[in-house]
């Protein structure tokens, strides 16, 4: 006798396919627009408009043209070889020391920050992620997270509103980018801090 094959009716989607995996990114999509628009406008609103323009550009593009990254079977990675690695750090940090150098808000550190920035977004909007992101992770993971970033997100909206206006900084109410003031305020603080974003940027898009 031969098996019987399965009917359609009888096979089970496990949903942990790329398919379903993609539609889940392009459903979460929409709520990465809504968050970039709405930052570009609380940037608008507060006298940072290069910010400001950049977040809704890329809002605006994310909705224009969605990511749909291309999964490969897991254990495909690349390695990074130990030299390369090494030129990388070392190249960011010959970066981050000489953009460290200008003061904050002009036009030098504005131009270092967008080209690294816009670089890694057209690396990224390119389709050279091809990982496979692994299995969904459950509510109990990420909502630590959610609460973390929900916090900080009420935080500074509170105090922006509880200043004085809305581009007069405030001690009393501090937001985020005044609070960060005393460390970007000198050249070490600003270095390190563009070092270190330099290096969150390279993890994110290897991701």
């Amino acid at each position: 006798m031969t098996e019987r094959p399965g009917l359609e009716s009888d096979r089970v989607d496990t949903g942990t396919g790329p398919s379903t995996r993609t539609d889940r990114v392009t459903r979460h999509a929409g709520l990465i627009v809504f968050i970039l628009l709405l930052a570009g406008v609380f940037d608008a609103i507060s006298g940072n408009p290069v910010d400001a323009v950049l977040l809704v550009a890329v809002g605006a593009l994310l909705a224009v043209f969605p990511d749909r990254p291309v999964y490969v079977p897991s254990g495909a990675g690349h390695r990074v070889r130990l030299g390369t690695l090494a030129v990388a750090v070392a190249a960011a940090a010959a970066f981050a020391i000489v953009v460290g150098r200008f003061e904050r808000y002009t036009w030098p550190v504005t131009i270092g920050v967008l080209v690294p920035g816009i670089t890694a977004l057209t690396f990224v909007w390119r389709g050279t992620r091809r990982r496979d992101p692994g299995p969904r992770l459950e509510l109990r993971q990420v909502a630590p997270w959610m609460a973390v970033f929900v916090a900080l997100g009420l935080f500074e909206l509170v105090n922006l509103l509880l200043q004085p206006g809305l581009t007069i900084d405030s001690y009393d109410h501090p937001t985020l980018s005044v609070l960060s003031d005393a460390i970007l305020d000198g050249h070490l603080g600003r270095s390190l801090g563009l070092f270190v974003w330099l290096l969150l940027g390279v993890y994110l898009v290897d991701r």
